[in-house]
């Protein structure tokens, strides 16, 4: 193991995400990450296999940091070098029933084995993606009826917070007729603002629902996913529990118990959307709550996971300003979005310094969602009609507008050239899916805006006639061959901007240099692929808003790594890559269970040297 991989992994698992800053402390922390108590052990079932990818959790009693690993091809599971102390300790298998122990840790070697015995009721432990697929095609229906339940009951969260409890068709009428009212961040509307979609195919959809997850026998056809394996089973995964708000408490199920279903608390509350992991090992994140009085952004202490907030104020200083895109400098400064007003903060981890910088007026109106480093330093925001650019020494602003108007742009790139890139919506009401599939882009030689049409979506499980043409009135202005590119990633050292098509389930491929596009389609469906980042090695990673997982793109092969999270309900939205002193570190807020986690990724060597050290 290396010595940089061997001091970040040692210090996050003494509930430190003391990530690759601390590559500049003494040698004799070296010498001290070679200590501390390793837990490890074998996973098998009651037939005795044993059994690959198998998620192992360790949590300190008391604590808000929950640790995670992942069996190898042999069984076994290795924890870094962990602090002594008191631990709950479970494993996870989809259809396996979840054995848990509490373990005291203290220093040396410690084992601990488990048998997983089969459990038939697994419906709970799957994730959303798994249950849109268990859904039936058979007739022309049920594909009406799935395509209808996919466009307007899953864009918020994932389709096991949906499908978690069975109803009567009038208590799946109710539920649709109270989130036909609700905003995607709460917030419940007039009748006169209720999604037109909802209310109309409300009747439809409660009968199909009632078929599917009613009190009578359902049609849905389960299956077990395949567990992880191989490079998937190498991460270590730390998660964050994150205080609401009001009350400094916990959402009670955050997730993680597979067997209590998935958390549904969404944004906990208040609206958590991107995390970013700084040199330091803390997390940054933002709140898009409009509510909260003193939460703008929040720093999570890597070695407590103590959680303090930084408040900008709003006009008159009672509330404070709500925040959402985030991302991490070349100077290892945190850069967002503040929502409503297109202004951009920005913080310095090391002093906690937070400045706000105003666009002058005229200039790039709110809402503020994305912002983005190119390859020359300057910051890039998306606003109201397009992007800017900031430039960090002159503190000027320089403003592209879309050519094709919309009313926010949401993603927001910057690529090698130091061009800006953008996708766009239509509408401030996200449920209401009038989505673009244009990507504007800048000529920062000309000044001018430039837009690239997204090629239509064909992928679809529909056959001709299921629609009727009063569905596709409903259905505008997307039609059927659905698109929607959310927030895209540049590859800094490559020719190559990358957009999640979050409807179309693909990813799109744009050459800065020739605007040529190519199209990935996903390996599986109903992903709902949200954010791409690129990382030096140009593999491109994104996650996946639908599912429990994220993915790894390799362009030069076209491969896709799936990753397991330890956690149901997730829900990523911001989604950061950090690729800093030989180490690749993936950082996600889970919306939905006021949770952040934190990936490091172990190569065969360290595992194989934590499993010599067991020896």
């Amino acid at each position: 193991m290396t010595r940089a991989r061997r001091i970040l992994l040692w210090a996050r698992s003494i509930a430190a995400v003391a990530t690759v800053g601390l590559l500049t402390l003494h040698p004799e922390t070296g010498n001290a990450a070679e200590k501390g108590t390793l837990l490890s052990g074998t996973v098998r079932s009651a037939s005795g296999e044993k059994m690959e990818g198998v998620t192992v959790s360790a949590k300190i009693m008391g604590s808000t940091i929950t640790t995670s690993v992942f069996t190898n091809r042999q069984g076994k599971y290795h924890f870094p070098p962990m602090q002594d102390g008191k631990y709950w300790v479970w494993a996870q298998a989809v259809a396996f029933e979840a054995p848990r122990v509490d373990v005291n840790l203290h220093h040396g070697v410690q084992q601990r084995d488990f048998v997983m015995t089969p459990t038939k009721d697994f419906f709970s432990q799957l994730s959303g993606d798994q249950l849109i697929a268990a859904l039936p095609e058979d007739t022309p229906a049920h594909r009406r009826m799935k395509d209808i339940f996919v466009r307007n009951c899953v864009a918020c969260h994932e389709g096991n917070v949906t499908l978690q409890n069975r109803h009567d068709e009038q208590g799946w009428g109710a539920i649709i007729w109270a989130m036909s009212r609700l905003g995607p961040s709460g917030g419940f509307s007039s009748a006169a603002q209720a999604l037109p979609a909802l209310v109309h195919f409300k009747a439809d959809l409660a009968a199909y629902l009632a078929e599917m997850r009613g009190p009578g026998p359902s049609p849905m056809q389960l299956k077990v996913p395949p567990r992880p394996s191989g490079d998937a089973t190498l991460p270590v995964i730390y998660a964050y529990d994150i205080p609401v708000d009001e009350g400094g408490g916990y959402i009670l199920n955050n997730g993680s118990d597979w067997s209590l279903g998935p958390s549904m608390a969404s944004g906990g509350g208040q609206g958590l959307h991107d995390a970013q992991v700084d040199w330091n090992g803390n997390l940054w994140v933002t709140s898009a709550d409009a509510a909260s009085p003193d939460r703008t952004i929040t720093k999570i202490d890597g070695k407590t996971g103590e959680a303090t907030k930084f408040k900008y104020p709003r006009p008159g200083g009672v509330l404070a300003e709500p925040t959402h895109g985030m991302t991490i400098a070349r100077d290892g400064t945190i850069w967002f979005n503040l929502l409503n007003t297109g202004q951009l903060g920005t913080i310095d981890p090391n002093t906690n310094q937070l400045q706000v910088f105003t666009p002058p007026a005229g200039v790039a109106p709110g809402p503020g969602i994305s912002i983005e480093e190119d390859a020359h330093g300057f910051i890039w925001a998306a606003t109201g009609r397009g992007s800017v650019r900031f430039d960090r020494m002159t503190k000027e602003f320089r403003e592209f507008i879309s050519l094709t108007p919309p009313q926010i742009a949401y993603g927001m790139t910057g690529d090698r050239d130091g061009n800006g890139w953008w996708t766009q919506f239509f509408s401030t009401n996200w449920c209401l899916g009038l989505e673009s599939e244009i990507i504007g882009h800048s000529d920062i030689v000309t000044g001018k805006s430039l837009e690239v049409a997204v090629p239509p979506n064909t992928n679809t499980f529909l056959k001709p006639g299921d629609l009727s043409a009063d569905d596709l009135t409903w259905y505008a202005p997307l039609g059927v061959g659905q698109v929607f590119p959310r927030r895209l990633g540049a590859d800094r050292e490559g020719d190559d901007v990358w957009a999640p098509d979050y409807l179309g389930q693909r990813l799109i491929r744009i050459n800065t240099r020739t605007f040529q596009t190519t199209l990935y389609p996903a390996p599986r469906p109903n992903l709902n692929p949200y954010m791409a980042v690129v990382d030096k090695s140009h593999n491109v990673w994104v996650d996946l808003q639908g599912s429990d997982d994220f993915v790894k793109f390799d362009p030069k092969n076209s491969q896709w790594t799936f990753y397991n999270w330890p956690n149901r309900a997730t829900a990523t939205r911001g989604f950061h890559v950090l690729d800093r002193g030989g180490v690749v570190q993936v950082t996600g807020l889970f919306y939905n269970a006021s949770t952040a986690a934190n990936v490091v990724f172990r190569t065969r060597q360290d595992v194989d040297d934590l499993e010599d050290a067991d020896e």
